[in-house]
């Protein structure tokens, strides 16, 4: 019988099938089972710091939201906390927003429909339906060969559109490689191209201090980055320059980007925390490289801590998925029927073991042979 994602995802997903038990294993019918499917980085869910300060704000402020624009709910440590993070990135301005679609529905319903958006052809799935639900010209590129964003930046260099805007990724959800951000934002000042990064996949794990491949550069206009990831909190952030914060700021929808005190306090500690880590990120960074080493040759072509196994068949990607969970190993799919993009996506923390990483690449190796 052919397995189809949605009965996938309800076998795993149902009610009572999977419960936590550690950074790297879940519980299935009382079955321990390895975990890759889960974004958590740095195992900052269950940090027992973590914990207490998210608890010491809910405590103390409550179970309700906090925004600048809604009266009795702002708290000064909100904007000094955004104001940090800003400067630790080196971005004149930040928001927070409860989550990354909102903070980027909010972008885009500030600028004009005028808006010609070139978009990387492996973008995260979930981000390419808010984005084209808009009502704005798309093209892709080919996010490996960045002559095509040259060629389509030439091509549309006397595009009516009053704005140009690159949207990319620091590191490809479909593929696990960077981004080569020198090219891109080149490119972007050499076409008068607006150029947004969602650095949702490296804040916490890359860059100087674990800060993401976006801090500090000074040269990226717009950075988008979920803090649900690494800094385990539901919550989100936009940070921007001065033209563009007078634009979100007057926004009608403003208002509606609060998070939690609960958020806050969580986002709090986990920078605290994220910064700390120098020595985790560095062994991580090791394990990963011999895990994409033991796997050359297997249709993957990651250079990071998300390993993506390619598939040219959905089908096939449905077996695979079955048989690693029968074996005990759990991943995350990512489908896409419009570009007949097929893979899974393996999360590699900090948590997980060379004996744990041993067993991944053995039962690939097993099943791809098979």
């Amino acid at each position: 019988m052919k397995s189809n994602p949605s009965t996938m995802q309800e076998s795993v997903f149902q009610e009572d099938a999977l419960l936590p038990l550690s950074p790297t294993h879940v519980i299935k019918k009382k079955k321990k089972i390895l975990d890759f499917s889960s974004q958590d980085f740095l195992g900052l869910s269950n940090h027992p710091d973590l914990k207490k300060h998210t608890i010491k704000y809910l405590l103390h402020y409550g179970n309700g939201v906090c925004h600048p624009e809604i009266p009795g709910s702002f708290i000064e440590c909100q904007k000094t906390l955004e104001t940090k993070i800003a400067e630790l990135i080196n971005m004149p301005y930040l928001y927070f927003f409860s989550n990354r679609y909102l903070a980027l529905c909010h972008l885009l319903s500030s600028l004009s429909s005028d808006v010609l958006l070139l978009l990387a052809d492996d973008l995260d799935p979930g981000l390419s339906k808010i984005l084209y639900s808009f009502p704005l010209k798309i093209l892709t590129y080919n996010q490996g060969s960045l002559a095509t964003l040259e060629a389509i930046l030439k091509k549309e260099g006397q595009s009516i559109c009053s704005v140009k805007m690159i949207f990319c990724e620091s590191i490809s959800s479909g593929n696990g490689t960077l981004t080569d951000l020198n090219h891109i934002t080149s490119l972007s000042q050499a076409y008068n191209a607006l150029l947004v990064v969602d650095d949702s996949l490296a804040f916490g794990v890359k860059g100087d201090r674990g800060l993401g491949l976006t801090a500090k550069r000074g040269d990226i206009d717009l950075i988008l980055c979920s803090l649900s990831n690494s800094a385990s909190a539901d919550a989100a952030f936009l940070a921007c320059s001065s033209w563009i914060k007078n634009l979100i700021k007057k926004n009608v929808f403003y208002r509606e980007s609060s998070i939690t005190y609960a958020s806050l306090g969580a986002i709090e500690m986990a920078l605290d925390l994220i910064l700390s880590l120098e020595g985790e990120r560095y062994q991580l960074e090791q394990r990963c490289h011999w895990t994409q080493k033991q796997l050359q040759g297997y249709e993957i072509c990651s250079s990071t801590h998300l390993i993506c196994l390619h598939f040219s068949q959905e089908e096939e990607l449905c077996f695979f998925w079955e048989s690693l969970l029968q074996r005990g190993i759990l991943s995350h799919f990512m489908i896409s029927h419009q570009k007949r993009s097929y893979a899974l996506r393996f999360f590699i923390n900090i948590h997980h073991t060379p004996d744990d990483l041993r067993m991944l690449v053995e039962e690939i190796k097993e099943l791809k042979s098979g």
